[in-house]
């Protein structure tokens, strides 16, 4: 199986929540790739994801909120050796509201792969999100 590594911000994890993967089993890993407000890199970036994913062989997918982060966070994976890594392209952002904030319900990349063949469950797509302290920020 593979592991889930969102690597937005604390504030959009907080603002937003993470993706609620239990019903597969599975949970999500933060690790910043960059910090809000300043977008500074984090320089522990590929240390945190040694620290949860300490075999190179397992499939991992990046999540950002658009693609443009988690492209980068698995092109420095690849290169630090991650054999299997997966950019989620459409990446993980909630629905607008009428003042342009973003909603309780996520979309989860459709094209989200594990084992770089078999698609997770589609159900993810509007998927339950779960906030840093667990408790359900939105359902579909």
């Amino acid at each position: 199986g593979g592991v889930l590594v969102d690597v937005r911000t604390r504030a959009e994890w907080t603002f937003v929540g993470l993706p609620d993967l239990t019903s597969l089993g599975k949970r999500v890993v933060p690790i910043e790739w960059t910090s809000f407000p300043d977008g500074a890199p984090n320089p522990a970036f590929l240390d945190e994801l040694r620290a949860v994913v300490p075999t190179e062989e397992t499939t991992v997918l990046f999540l950002c909120r658009s693609g443009a982060r988690s492209v980068a966070a698995q092109t420095a994976a690849g290169a630090a050796g991650y054999s299997r890594t997966v950019n989620v392209l459409e990446g993980f952002e909630g629905d607008v509201d009428a003042q342009g904030a973003a909603g309780s319900l996520r979309h989860l990349g459709r094209d989200l792969l594990v084992d770089g063949a078999h698609a997770l469950d589609h159900g993810l797509v509007h998927a339950q999100q779960r906030d840093l302290d667990g408790g359900v920020v939105g359902d579909d």
